[in-house]
């Protein structure tokens, strides 16, 4: 038995084909990616879970993609993505909203992997970039800015958060 994992070289899709290669019975596993550049050429719709910094080069791409008729919906991950979905459905509901703040807490530690030792290490990074968006553009801003105390419900209760990049590959995982 084959099967084909498209996105197989993304942030999530190359972890998810990592399990599926270690757990599963399937003869041959094919994992397919695009080059976006390319997807556009070929005028297929692009979508992509992650952004952050690569999110100012993808949104340069806006120009030749509408020209062709494609579209690129960025950030369609947990966060960015369903959080922002969260936040515009809570705005929908509101008569007036000036500001949206997102925060993550966990009450357990973080299980060690490669892919959290490759988000710290790029957090410590000089050539890492984390940028917001206000008033229609993106601001940038250093790694570990914009602490402040958010209460979060029990177990968790009242922790310091941060401002953080989100790392994506840019090659295949080795199996």
């Amino acid at each position: 038995m084959r099967v084909i994992v498209l996105g197989g070289c993304g942030e999530m899709g190359s972890e998810a084909t990592r399990d599926l290669a270690q757990t599963s019975e399937f003869d041959e596993i094919v994992i397919a990616d695009i080059d976006l550049s390319k997807a556009i050429g070929a005028k297929v719709n692009y979508l992509d879970l992650g952004g952050l910094y690569n999110t100012p080069k993808q949104l340069e791409l806006d120009e030749e993609a509408r020209a062709s008729g494609v579209t690129i919906c960025l950030g369609c991950g947990a966060t960015p993505g369903v959080t922002n979905l969260m936040a515009r459905r809570a705005a929908d509901q509101l008569d007036e909203v000036s500001e949206v703040h997102i925060a993550f807490a966990s009450f357990r530690s973080i299980a060690p992997s490669p892919g959290l030792l490759d988000t710290v290490l790029d957090e410590f990074s000089p050539g890492s970039r984390r940028f917001y968006w206000r008033a229609g553009e993106f601001i940038e801003v250093p790694a570990f800015s914009g602490a402040r105390r958010v209460h979060f419900a029990e177990p968790v209760g009242t922790i310091e958060v941060y401002m953080f990049l989100i790392r994506r590959r840019t090659r295949c995982p080795d199996s």
